[in-house]
């Protein structure tokens, strides 16, 4: 998604929202834009989880929502990192078990 809003130059609009103070013609070109981006953002998501972005009103809104809610913040990340590092020291392959199986499981990490 990332890459769709920076080609089409709105990636702005997702890290820094827009301010209110802008001039009047500027203003709204900046809602319709956001309003854009937002679209976007709900319309790549499954309806699962566009139930979590459903009440946003800006598109900095949604993106900062998905993030909260499938990236954490630095204590989930930081547990989350020291779990697959856990997992990946721990991993090795067994006596019956096939190189495809170990393979899989692995990529599961």
């Amino acid at each position: 998604m990332k890459t769709l809003f920076k080609s089409q130059d709105l990636w702005d609009f997702v890290e820094q929202g827009f301010s209110e103070n802008d001039e009047e013609t500027r203003l709204k070109e900046n809602k319709k834009k956001d309003s854009t981006v937002l679209f976007l953002i709900q319309q790549a998501v499954h309806e699962n989880i566009f139930s979590h972005i459903v009440a946003a009103t800006t598109a900095k809104d949604g993106w900062m929502t998905l993030k909260k809610e499938f990236q954490g913040d630095s204590t989930v990340i930081t547990v989350k990192l020291q779990s697959l590092r856990r997992e990946f020291e721990t991993l090795f392959m067994r006596n019956k078990e096939s190189v495809q199986d170990f393979f899989l499981g692995s990529q599961q990490l």
